[in-house]
């Protein structure tokens, strides 16, 4: 009996799961992400359910990150023999990392990444809270690891290096939400290259405006 509510907790709140995001992100909010967790319950290894959001099964996890403008590069599912562990891995390529609160996978994670003071970009994810009695979580644990393009300028991270910074937290720690945040430096060309291609788009648009403004007033002159 223990056992079967150990397990039905496992499901209902995501416990019972070690999880690793490692996030690479460009200053336009595109990028590349790796997304990596595992357990030792062989009963969520084996759960078909399909609202499983840790699911095992290569279907459900494609479906989980299905999204247009994100492109699944590989998905791995493995048990490894050592400790008798399940894993699955996920590689993704974004267009617009605020798209993926879009997928099943990331939908309650509100992940932002937007426009700060001019210069800078400002960037945040929520970690749901794990509320539960069970010792046991006490071993579990979420990682997210990410890469940012310029100059952290300040950031609540456990850990930084450079432009890298990584959260970490054990399951017991997590008894209320926790909230990522980082406010980047772009570098100067990168802001310069997005003024520049800005004014080129306007320019674009303007041109284009003209050029139909003109075929239209031949075509009323003709007429």
């Amino acid at each position: 009996m223990k056992n079967i509510l150990v397990f039905l907790t496992c499901i209902i709140f995501f416990g019972c799961i070690n999880y690793e995001q490692e996030v690479f992100i460009r200053s336009n909010g595109s990028g590349s992400a790796k997304v990596h967790y595992w357990t030792d319950f062989k009963e969520i290894f084996e759960d078909t359910s399909s609202t499983n959001k840790f699911s095992f099964q290569k279907s459900i996890i494609k479906k989980n990150f299905e999204l247009e403008g994100l492109e699944i590069i590989s998905i791995n599912v493995w048990i490894r023999d050592t400790d008798t562990t399940y894993h699955a891995e996920i590689k993704i390529i974004f267009e617009n990392i605020n798209d993926l609160n879009k997928t099943p996978f990331f939908r309650e994670d509100s992940i932002v990444w937007k426009d700060g003071a001019p210069g800078h970009k400002l960037f945040s994810q929520k970690v749901r809270a794990f509320v539960s009695n069970q010792g046991r979580f006490d071993n579990y644990y979420l990682r997210f690891t990410y890469h940012f393009p310029g100059i952290v300028i300040f950031d609540n991270a456990r850990e930084k290096y450079k432009s890298r910074l990584v959260w970490h937290f054990n399951l017991s720690e997590l008894t209320s939400e926790k909230t990522l945040l980082a406010t980047i430096k772009l570098p100067e060309n990168s802001v310069i290259s997005s003024f520049i291609l800005a004014g080129l788009i306007v320019f674009l648009l303007i041109l284009m405006l003209i050029l139909f403004l003109k075929k239209k007033k031949k075509y009323e002159d003709e007429l």
